[in-house]
């Protein structure tokens, strides 16, 4: 379950709100999509549900306990150790190592052996077609697709109770693309977990989405029921 209650944000050198108020929640089991103009303020919403930005006002709650309050006996400290966060432009790899090591050390960071992680990577290498080869190579001469799909294995190989995904498809061809989006169908209809799809394609929300939120200068302007999407934008993956 996620609880977002009035987050706004804002950037020392503008001067309009990145965020303002933005409130919403998730039962989860669901796949809520979110869509706006670039600018919208999607990306900032995403960093900061996934822990890497902090809101200059309101707050969150995952799984029933407010981000910032958590305690030692939670088992958790901070968004970061409940939301998995694939970013469209992935930074916080390091880049001069290889793709395999880049996981690992990951793998490492959330708790998991070398053997978990290697179980957890390879389904998922597999699902996104990614070759021997460029698990060897050093994370800055992969492809901008590559890249991509190391950040989504990255973020769907931990424990996590909320994925946050931005433009995750953006780079994938089709056959990827449509093997991504079964697989987060399944994570929210089987495994009960809550999934934010953030995409500026109506065909993609129409295909994935339970419904979809639209930001707008900041604000959250509309929300558009999966179905109505559907029968606006349907489209096979």
């Amino acid at each position: 379950m996620l609880e977002v209650s009035n987050i706004s944000k804002s950037y020392p050198r503008s001067s309009a709100k990145a965020l303002d108020g933005v409130t919403f929640s998730s039962p989860g089991k669901e796949i809520l999509g979110l869509t706006g103009p670039n600018g919208a303020g999607k990306t900032t919403l995403l960093k900061i549900l996934a822990g890497v930005l902090p809101p200059d006002a309101g707050a969150f709650k995952m799984g029933g306990v407010r981000v910032g309050e958590l305690k030692a006996e939670d088992g958790s400290r901070s968004a970061r150790s409940l939301a998995a966060l694939a970013e469209a432009k992935p930074r916080s790899f390091y880049y001069r190592l290889s793709a395999r090591q880049n996981l690992e050390f990951f793998g490492a960071l959330y708790g998991l052996s070398g053997e978990e992680t290697t179980e957890r990577v390879k389904p998922l290498a597999d699902m996104l077609r990614v070759s021997e080869a460029d698990h060897k190579k050093r994370f800055e001469t992969l492809s901008e697709g590559a890249m991509q799909k190391f950040s989504l294995i990255r973020a769907l190989m931990r424990d996590f109770a909320v994925l946050l995904l931005d433009e995750p498809a953006r780079s994938l061809d089709m056959a990827c693309a449509s093997a991504l989006l079964a697989h987060i169908k399944d994570l929210a209809a089987a495994r009960g977990k809550t999934v934010i799809y953030a995409s500026h394609s109506p065909r993609e929300l129409a295909a994935v989405s339970d419904r979809t939120l639209v930001l707008k200068n900041g604000r959250l302007v509309a929300e558009i029921p999966g179905t109505e999407l559907k029968a606006a934008w349907s489209y096979e993956f």
